[in-house]
């Protein structure tokens, strides 16, 4: 660990701002005529960044069982905001882009989340507001190759193991340990 990084005060502090900036980033503007779930705008995101891709690609893309983003595919036809049609060298599979509606949508929800986020800068101090900006991009370059290193000590190693501080029996969700994940 890095000298003057204390693990649960500064891990705390980042957790409570991380849930802030969740909260704040996933508002949905008002005039939306309908909620999209946070699954269909992942799935819209990433092939947007795409460009055209296929319902198998997405779904690698996601980590979803092909079976999953078809359906979540079928959805997002149905809203218009996603075409699919049959590749022309390779009819078993679809290609997947886009529409003008699923641009704008991705569009108004940009410009959305930009204004709150603007909003909650425009109530901070000018300091504080670039220290953070200047924290926040230093932690980006650093996170894509610390999340590497965390990943292979997976949630269900962490859930087998026995509660921490002396907890007892009596005190651990049911099945702890014995579950499988």
């Amino acid at each position: 660990m890095t000298a003057g990084i204390s693990r649960t005060t500064d891990g705390d502090a980042l957790a409570r701002a991380a849930e802030a900036f969740v909260l704040v980033w996933s508002s949905m503007p008002p005039e939306l005529p309908e909620k999209i779930s946070a699954s269909q705008l992942r799935a819209m995101v990433t092939v947007r960044r795409s460009g055209v891709t296929t319902v198998t690609a997405l779904a690698r893309d996601l980590g979803a069982l092909p079976s999953s983003a078809t359906r979540l595919c079928d959805r997002l036809v149905a809203a218009g905001y996603l075409d699919r049609t049959p590749d022309a060298a390779n009819r078993r599979f679809h290609a997947v882009r886009l529409t003008p509606a699923g641009e704008r949508l991705l569009d108004v929800l940009a410009t959305h989340r930009r204004d709150a986020l603007a909003a909650v800068l425009a109530r901070m101090d000018a300091d504080d507001r670039d220290r953070l900006v200047t924290g926040l991009a230093a932690f980006a370059d650093q996170a894509p190759d610390v999340a590497e290193a965390v990943a292979p000590r997976s949630a269900a190693a962490r859930l087998a193991e026995p509660p921490e501080h002396g907890q007892d029996a009596e005190d651990r969700p049911a099945g702890w340990g014995a579950a499988r994940l």
